[in-house]
């Protein structure tokens, strides 16, 4: 762990205009991240998604780049739960509407958004943006899907109707094995489509983190995008300020999960990890 005044740049050049996007898989840390760079001074939206079923502090997603991606996914007849590979369709009004959304932006300093809906319509933004860098965080997919799970349980806890309430329950208890696959099914698509689109950058142009490392490398982090990307008008704030452990759970439930969906699941995480600890050597040597 670096000392937090070894965080900061001796002098300030130019500075970074190009949009920081941050890619996750829903319930991977991309709430945390994102309320984190908030801290440091990035500008991560104009109206703010607030706290809602699983995320106590709020979502830290720009609104109108959120209803621009339910649009999307609406029009495609899908929801935010895709599961399996597909091609999504643009409108030309979608089109328009999100090169506006980018031209109303791209001259901020040290700007970006974060809703995991964006790992769904990078083809989209990778023909708008000239430039862009991303943040690619991941995590462990058995907690992901128990997450999902959780946080699905919690909501239909607070179903006000008790019919509604114990026919959800039932069915939750019923098809779980069925749920489950579906939820390692999403994580797969999600980051397949991560993967994806990183091809299409330089390697300069994005990072791998793991969720569970957000903590520990925080400062490395910082530095990389201070001095390497030149996100010059932010001030380190450690993320130790925001971060609380007994949301991230990491002894889950054990599923049974379709040994095909393993596979899968087991070479996208290599993907990543070996990404990651390309990542760290990158970070290593500022």
């Amino acid at each position: 762990m670096f000392e937090q005044s070894s965080c900061f740049p001796k002098e300030a050049n130019r500075i970074n205009k190009h949009p920081l996007i941050v890619l996750g898989m829903h319930r991977s840390g991309t709430s945390m991240l994102a309320q984190w760079l908030t801290k440091c001074g990035f500008d991560m939206g104009k109206e703010m998604i607030g706290p809602g079923n699983g995320n106590s502090d709020g979502h830290f997603e720009d609104r109108q780049f959120y209803q621009l991606h339910k649009t999307i996914l609406k029009a495609n007849n899908q929801t935010y739960k895709v599961s399996k590979p597909i091609s999504l369709n643009y409108s030309q009004d979608v089109a328009s509407q999100a090169a506006a959304l980018y031209d109303d932006r791209k001259d901020l300093d040290c700007w970006g958004w974060k809703d995991p809906r964006t790992c769904l319509t990078m083809d989209l933004w990778h023909k708008i943006i000239p430039s862009y860098n991303c943040i690619i965080v991941y995590r462990d997919y058995h907690q992901v899907v128990d997450s999902l799970f959780r946080r699905k349980h919690k909501a239909i806890q607070n179903f006000k109707n008790p019919i509604e309430q114990g026919i959800q329950k039932i069915k939750y208890q019923l098809f779980e094995q069925q749920a489950a696959n579906h939820f390692l099914n999403v994580w797969i698509e999600y980051n397949r489509r991560i993967l994806e689109n990183r091809r299409r950058l330089n390697a300069s142009n994005y990072i791998v983190i793991k969720e569970s490392s957000l903590v520990d490398i925080d400062c490395m982090i910082f530095k990389y995008l201070n001095r390497q990307w030149n996100y010059r008008n932010t001030t380190f704030i450690p993320i130790d300020s925001i971060y609380k452990p007994h949301l991230m759970k990491r002894t889950t439930k054990e599923y049974a999960f379709a040994p095909r969906l393993i596979e899968k699941a087991e070479a996208i995480r290599s993907e990543l990890a070996k990404l990651e600890h390309k990542t760290h050597l990158r970070m290593i040597r500022l």
